[in-house]
């Protein structure tokens, strides 16, 4: 099982679905948080240990929200 957040751009239906299927889902809508800023939906998700799902292409962390894993080059990767 998988709990889900769901973004505002996401059909409220879907949270319907995936709670059938054996998920915990949560709405924005049903959670407060319509017309919050991006970085306000991913904090929420992060805090209350869900996956956040949205439309928007790119969602900036705030300075202080530390990546969920090492980048590449602390691995010694080369970036490229």
């Amino acid at each position: 099982m998988a709990r889900f957040y769901l973004d505002e751009q996401i059909e409220a239906d879907l949270t319907a679905l995936l709670i059938q299927y054996g998920h915990d889902a949560l709405h924005t809508h049903d959670a407060g948080n319509d017309g919050a800023p991006d970085t306000r939906q991913l904090l929420f998700a992060a805090n209350s240990g869900r996956i956040l799902v949205t439309l928007n292409r790119i969602v900036r962390c705030p300075p202080s929200f530390p990546p969920p894993f090492p980048r590449k080059r602390e691995y010694g990767f080369k970036h490229g």
